[in-house]
């Protein structure tokens, strides 16, 4: 498993809604990646998206290209 500093980070939307991103490992077989959440209405689960390590990869890199350091 990684050492990481932050296991999560959440963005609330204008009307309350949250997307929760956390690193995550599914145990056997092996995977680690990342967990997307969207949180609506006060509590309630409206999903979840597994992104592996491959697809979170690709993902940072996409964001790194659009906001470049």
């Amino acid at each position: 498993m990684r050492k990481i500093a932050q296991s999560s980070v959440r963005f609330v939307a204008e009307d309350g809604d949250m997307l929760i991103v956390t690193y995550t490992n599914r145990g056997e077989p092996y995977r680690e990646g990342i967990q997307l959440s969207l949180e609506v209405d006060g509590g309630q689960y409206g999903g979840h998206l597994f992104l592996e390590d491959r697809e979170a990869k690709q993902l940072r890199d996409l964001l790194n290209a659009v906001y470049p350091n």
